[in-house]
């Protein structure tokens, strides 16, 4: 069992060690594939407009965006 278990901990961490040096390019890759929903839904960064300690701001125009 702790044969086992050691071999899918070194499994795993080669897998990270392989994704951390392209980690900066996966998440421009997932940008770049978001942004044609950017163009095609008017409404979906309207609440999503800040980091999340400032984005608790936005909570009491919530109900302002949802009558619009």
């Amino acid at each position: 069992m702790v044969l086992m278990l050691n071999l899918i901990i070194a499994i795993m961490s080669d897998t990270y060690g392989v994704f951390v040096q392209n980690k900066l390019g996966l998440y421009f890759v997932g940008i770049i594939e978001a942004m044609p929903v950017y163009k095609t839904d008017k409404r979906y960064g309207a609440l999503v407009s800040t980091v999340p300690p400032f984005n608790l701001m936005m909570v009491p125009f919530v109900p302002i965006f949802l009558c619009i």
